[in-house]
């Protein structure tokens, strides 16, 4: 007989601590995946010419407003990590994603092929996909919303907004542990709040219901802590050019594997925060030598 997926299941509560050091060079990974994939759709929406040859229209195309409409929400609703039911949130956090691949693949390869792709995100979402598809598809998903969002401020403006939420990410959640009760219901949900990594890497291949019913095997790292600073590299590309941005990806990349290997990294590891701060010195960087 079939299990309800109504009832949901606690997760097995992991006895050691489940971000390893493996979680977080799987973190670097995705965090490169969402910038190179947001670099890309960026680059190809301001030249004008998608891959398939056609016009990209400078102005805001429809799912460009769509996704950034729903982005912001889901930035709104990311800081609300208190909250204990997450339907609301896994509703517009889902349709967020989606739209973001949608938009990605709409830039790049034309208008029919992201309508494909946004049938296909639904039904592989719905069919309890691999770890690594789903985090693909969160991954491919989050670059189109940096895309989509990015461009519309000025890097001065996020840089601030990051620096304030990287703080915020040290003081009100991870010192407080309010954030590790509600970073465990997600899972089960199966909702894009985080990425599954799994501590071993034939885990890539595990069902995504069942790894969210043994977090012992699993870390999660939140979508926020590689979107903001994704967001932040997708405007300085669009207001400063490419020079601009490798040198905030540098930094971003680079100056957490120098904390990550040279300090005593905190458990749970909070990479937002080395994230914020490699990427305004990046930016600076940038600033001073130019």
């Amino acid at each position: 007989m079939a299990e309800d997926e109504s009832i949901e299941k606690p997760p097995v509560v992991p006895v050691g601590d489940p971000t390893d050091r493996a979680v977080f060079w799987q973190s670097l990974i995705c965090l490169l995946v969402i910038m190179f994939a947001a670099g890309i759709v960026t680059t190809i929406s301001k030249s004008g010419v998608s891959l398939v040859g056609t016009l990209v229209s400078s102005q805001p195309s429809s799912w460009k407003v769509l996704t950034t409409l729903a982005g912001i929400l889901v930035l709104v609703f990311l800081a609300l990590k208190s909250v204990r039911d997450t339907r609301m949130l896994s509703a517009i956090m889902s349709l967020a994603i989606i739209l973001g691949l949608t938009f990605g693949t709409d830039v790049l390869l034309g208008p029919a092929a992201g309508t494909i792709i946004f049938c296909l995100a639904v039904v592989i979402y719905f069919s309890d996909p691999w770890v690594v598809l789903y985090d693909l598809l969160l991954s491919l998903g989050l670059a189109g919303i940096c895309a989509a969002i990015g461009p519309v401020f000025q890097p001065e403006a996020l840089l601030l907004v990051l620096c304030v939420v990287a703080i915020y990410d040290v003081t009100a959640v991870h010192l407080s542990g309010k954030s590790i009760l509600f970073m465990r219901q997600l899972p089960s949900r199966r909702a894009f709040f985080s990425f599954v990594l799994p501590l071993h890497w034939r885990g890539l291949q595990t069902r995504v219901g069942k790894a969210a019913g043994n977090l012992g095997s699993f870390g999660l790292r939140g979508v926020a802590d590689l979107l903001l600073p994704t967001i932040f590299a997708v405007s300085v590309l669009w207001h400063h050019g490419l020079v601009a941005a490798g040198s905030v990806m540098l930094g971003a990349t680079l100056f957490p594997v120098l904390i990550h290997v040279t300090a005593s990294w905190p458990r749970p590891a909070p990479i937002l925060p080395p994230l914020a701060l490699g990427s305004a010195i990046g930016y600076l960087a940038f600033l001073l030598v130019i």
